[in-house]
């Protein structure tokens, strides 16, 4: 009877830990700001959506302007929440998901929209927690608790990201538990609609991971095509030349000294990237530079894990490999501090390393948990605080502090964990191709 009982209380402990988490994240959603600028991240998608209802060009800045003005008024007019609003550089592929809020009063679609985050974000924590119940409740609710109450700007900001990433681990775990497919299927293919360059490695991990899984993943496929394509169809109809205005918003976004820079030039708030560009402009602050490097570095790695995962073990170490590529696919290309929390796909091949016992499962914890800590919200906006109190004339100083503990820990700490966990996925990889090559069967064929 002390057996059950015990890991009754631990699963309880487990999923209360996960609650209080939850309950946080929630609170960030609808917390209001002291600038006024909450949910400003859902304005860069309900304007542009907005003005696309109404036959205008969702990629012409003057006119999302105007669906602006006609919604919020002159009080509300400002530069920062004006640029956010009236520039997207989204693909058309997203207005399926924006669309239907669009269609609704400003106010009402922001609640909707808030309400939609946090319930994916927390269906999503819950059933990554049930997998990490087949090993350590506890440690696997803490892991996720960990990662929530570090969200502050995924949720208060009203990003994409958010639904993308709860929707797109609710698809995984349907598709790895072989339950519900059809959900899986459609939460996955939401996710590669909305933020394909989160998902779309998840989405290969998946394909290449075995028969029955490659043919979800086909059908996933299909059912994005499905979804997106009355949307690319309607946007160009109405504008013709959008892959030229969408081209020219990120060219222009990405040059030197704009918000999305990586370098050490950005206007972004330092510390917001974390991306493998921002560690290497500091070596060379130039994007023929920083680009070509981070993609041989983090292209070859990708490249090297998707031949393993061809291997005849890969699909046992399918979690393993899900943390590897999660980490990766946060390196190669530009994303923000709020994307991190699609390390939430890492968490189960964590608590399994750890339940397992012995020093793999340690360094898995503490690659996995430095990882959780650099990327998220709280120490960084502590950081940032408390260096921004140095006197104006050291700024000098203040370059060099906020490069050491805020720059760089966010990138480097995704470097650790996805190279740990390549290395881990390679090496039990070849093992298990081992032992199959040395089998009885194999031998005599």
């Amino acid at each position: 009877m002390h057996a059950p009982a015990t890991a009754s209380s631990a699963r309880s402990k487990g999923l209360r830990l996960v609650l209080l988490g939850s309950a946080m994240f929630s609170l960030f959603v609808f917390m209001p700001t002291s600038d006024n600028t909450g949910m400003i991240d859902f304005m860069a998608h309900y304007f542009p959506a907005r003005t696309l209802l109404h036959h205008g060009d969702p990629y012409n800045p003057d006119q999302v302007l105007r669906e602006y003005l006609a919604q919020r008024g002159q009080k509300h007019e400002g530069s920062l929440m004006q640029g956010v609003a009236t520039h997207y550089p989204y693909p058309p592929t997203l207005f399926f998901l924006t669309v239907p809020f669009a269609v609704l009063p400003f106010s009402l679609a922001k609640l909707l929209w808030g309400t939609l985050s946090v319930s994916s974000m927390i269906v999503a924590s819950l059933l990554i927690w049930n997998l990490g119940t087949e090993y350590e409740p506890r440690v696997s609710g803490a892991l996720i608790a960990f990662l929530l109450v570090n969200g502050e700007t995924l949720a208060e900001s009203g990003t994409v990201s958010a639904l993308a990433i709860g929707f797109g681990s609710i698809g995984a775990w349907c598709f790895l538990k072989q339950r519900w497919e059809i959900l899986g299927m459609v939460c996955l293919a939401a996710s590669l609609i909305s933020k394909p360059q989160e998902f779309v490695l998840i989405w290969l991990c998946l394909l290449l991971s075995g028969r029955s899984h490659r043919k979800r993943a086909c059908k996933t496929l299909v059912v994005a095509i499905l979804l997106s394509l009355p949307s690319v169809v309607w946007v160009t109809h109405i504008v013709p030349n959008w892959p030229r205005e969408i081209a020219g918003m990120i060219s222009g976004g990405t040059s030197t000294g704009s918000i999305l820079d990586p370098g050490p030039t950005s206007v972004s708030t330092p510390g917001s990237m974390l991306n493998f560009q921002v560690a290497a402009s500091l070596i060379y602050n130039d994007p023929h530079f920083y680009n070509p490097v981070t993609y041989l570095i983090c292209g070859g790695l990708i490249v090297f894990w998707g031949f393993v995962t061809q291997r005849p073990g890969a699909p046992k170490e399918i979690w393993i490999a899900l943390a590897a590529i999660a980490g990766l696919s946060l390196l190669i290309v530009y994303h923000r501090r709020y994307d991190s929390k699609l390390l939430l796909l890492a968490l189960p091949a964590c608590t399994k390393l750890w339940a397992e016992g012995g020093k793999i499962g340690r360094v898995a914890l503490a690659v996995t948990g430095s990882a959780l800590l650099f990327t998220g919200d709280g120490l960084w906006i502590f950081v940032s605080r408390l260096l921004q109190r140095l006197p104006p004339n050291h700024s000098g100083l203040l370059h060099f502090l906020q490069t050491v503990f805020v720059v760089l820990p966010a990138p480097l700490s995704l470097v650790a964990l996805s190279g740990f966990y390549l290395w881990l996925y390679a090496s039990r990889t070849a093992q298990r191709a081992a032992k199959v090559s040395d089998s009885p069967s194999v031998a005599r064929a």
